[in-house]
Order: structure tokens, then sequence, then C-alpha cells
């Protein structure tokens, strides 16, 4: 086992481009069925999100997505089958996902709050993520300590 060190070039270490709640998050790893993956606000392009496809064994970006929603307007994320889904908010209980990116088909889309809503049994979502092999959505409040999990499909 070896300790692997890159640089992310567009990533901001500053703490510009960061999730909506101002916390110091400005980057997500995320593992799907497609493999590993690097989700970020570009520094360079008004914190846009980019989603990037990393090389497990090497953490070099295999291809990269550039997309038209802001970081800052960002909640949370998760990948699904080389789907980005990116949540409308970190502290409502009824939250729902405001934005998709489909990295198969470049298909971008806003969504309405009726389209997938979920109901955060928490006040503050600081861990969103999806595990491929039991194909739940793995959730962590920051403010009352609540671990859950919803069952996507």
């Amino acid at each position: 086992m070896k300790t692997i060190v890159k640089q992310a070039n567009d990533v901001d270490a500053g703490n510009t481009c960061r999730y909506a709640w101002g916390g110091f998050t400005t980057t997500d790893f995320a593992v799907d069925e497609y493999g590993l993956w690097l989700v970020y606000g570009n520094k360079r392009n008004n914190c846009y999100l980019v989603i990037a496809k990393i090389n497990p064994d090497t953490l070099d970006v295999e291809k990269s997505w550039e997309t038209t929603i802001n970081i800052k307007s960002v909640g949370n994320m998760f990948m699904k089958c080389g789907v980005l889904y990116a949540t409308h908010s970190y502290y409502a209980t009824s939250n729902y996902i405001r934005y998709t990116y489909d990295t198969n088909t470049g298909k971008q889309e806003a969504l309405s709050s009726s389209k997938i809503p979920f109901t955060q049994p928490g006040k503050i979502n600081s861990m969103l993520d999806y595990n491929p092999h039991d194909g739940l959505l793995y959730y962590a409040d920051k403010y009352y300590g609540y671990l859950a999990t919803f069952p996507i499909v």
C-alpha cells in the first residue's frame, strides 16, 4: 500500500468555492458503480461544479465535465451510475435533488422540489454519500449527530 499525493489545479484551496453551508468543504470524493470521482467548485470558472473521473491507482484525472451549477447553491452531492445529484439545501428537513448531471450523456437538468424529494432526519446535512454495494444513500447530521440511510431507485 502506498500514499499518493496529487495537486488538483482548479480546486479552490482558498475556500472561496464551497458548498452553501459555508464550511470549509470545497471538494468531495465520491464512489459509485463506475469508480472514483472528484467533485469541486472550479475557481477559474465562477465556482461552477466540475465532475472529474479519477484513476484510483494514480489519482490522475481521466476525464472531467464542467457543469452550469455553482457549488455555493448546492447543499451537498453524491454520484450514482455516473450521474451527479446535487441537493437544494444542507439544513432543510424537507430537502430535494435540485440538479443532475449525467456524465454518460452530458445531459444536465435543474429539478423542481416535487421531482426527487427526501426528508432529512436532522438539522444540518454534513455528509451525503452513495454506497454502490448496497444501493443506499448515507447521511450524517452535524448538529444532532444523526446517522441515516435512504434507499434510492
